[in-house]
């Protein structure tokens, strides 16, 4: 295999109909003196190949969420692919929220991330001030997976159309 140093706004070409492009958000974006934790640093990517567009977001810290939201780079995803800590709703309030609606998914799959102990201002952030899965659903228009509940899924299909399950 050929080995190629990848980085932001980079796209690699996979085959001659898919794309994987790095969507890193400029530095700029981010307030002086933030924005420089390791989950900022999360590579963000997006997939296209004929009839699927997939947007990797990993773990992404609110710091690159919000700046990808106001990088004016196409979000349109059939899918979005998010790193959570497990068992915590996501937050359509925050930057998560603005990325999942400028996406405009159809799925959107919830993985595990470590579980860090948020704190903003001296307040600890629980769960019951984030979104359920049925209220993300209702307010994006997306089905949520996630793989802690399912043990597993497959996506499968072509240009003709995908299936996940």
């Amino acid at each position: 295999a050929t080995r190629q140093q990848f980085r932001a706004d980079d796209t690699l070409h996979v085959d001659g109909a898919t794309t994987l492009t790095a969507l890193g958000p400029p530095q700029t974006l981010y307030p002086p003196n933030e924005g420089d934790t390791t989950a900022s640093d999360d590579a963000i990517l997006r997939l296209e190949t004929p009839g699927l567009r997939v947007l990797l977001l990993g773990a992404a810290d609110a710091y690159a969420l919000d700046a990808l939201a106001g990088a004016g780079e196409p979000l349109d995803s059939d899918v979005v692919v998010v790193a959570v800590a497990r068992g915590a709703p996501l937050d359509l309030s925050g930057p998560l929220g603005d990325v999942l609606r400028l996406a405009h998914p159809r799925a959107i799959i919830v993985t595990d991330s470590p579980a860090p102990v948020i704190h903003r201002k001296g307040v600890t952030l629980t769960t019951d001030m984030w979104d359920s899965d049925a209220d993300v659903s209702a307010a994006i228009g997306a089905q949520v997976y996630r793989v802690s509940d399912t043990g597993a899924l497959s996506l499968s299909g072509g240009a003709a159309g995908w299936t996940l399950g």
